[in-house]
């Protein structure tokens, strides 16, 4: 076989595991690290949290979880600022996103208001009264979720399908 033939096969083969491999960078787009995730689920909490101190009539409970709990949502803020610098469109895509976390819990209060207030006072209770369970821990498994979140990454094993293989260099197998 020509040089000219072996080196545009080779060429080919690269321009097809560019086109079927995605960059890190889209990859990071579509999925997020643990911490994403957790910082998402704690902001979702706040917000429904927020409303139901408002709605509510669970003030005190609410200033009383955010006394307690600033450094984790300071930190929680914070990831979410880089999460949507780095993939989503910065700090306008961020306030989009509290907003429509917002309006999500005063929809949930809007449709179920009694059990809606009953279960945002069993978090306070799990948040500010002392339970062992951490700021993350109560976010993740929190009911009232609503709002599109990342799905976290996770490694994926290669599989033949995945690549092609340069055996030397005249020669392409899959």
């Amino acid at each position: 076989m020509p040089n000219q033939i072996k080196a545009s096969l080779l060429g080919l083969a690269v321009v097809v595991m560019v086109a079927i491999c995605p960059s890190a960078d889209a990859t990071e787009a579509r999925c997020a690290s643990a911490a994403d995730v957790d910082a998402f689920a704690i902001r979702d909490l706040q917000s429904r949290l927020m409303v139901a101190g408002l709605a509510c009539g669970q003030r005190a409970p609410y200033n009383a979880f955010v006394a307690i709990h600033k450094s984790g949502l300071d930190r929680s803020a914070r990831q979410l600022i880089e999460y949507f610098r780095a993939n989503t469109g910065g700090v306008r895509a961020l306030d989009a996103h509290v907003t429509r976390a917002a309006n999500a819990a005063s929809l949930r209060h809007g449709e179920s208001q009694g059990a809606y207030c009953a279960q945002t006072a069993q978090l306070f209770r799990d948040l500010v009264g002392g339970s062992k369970r951490s700021l993350s821990q109560v976010a993740r498994n929190a009911k009232l979720k609503s709002v599109t979140k990342p799905v976290a990454c996770t490694a994926k094993a290669p599989t033949n399908a995945d690549a092609l293989v340069i055996v030397d260099s005249n020669s392409i197998t899959e």
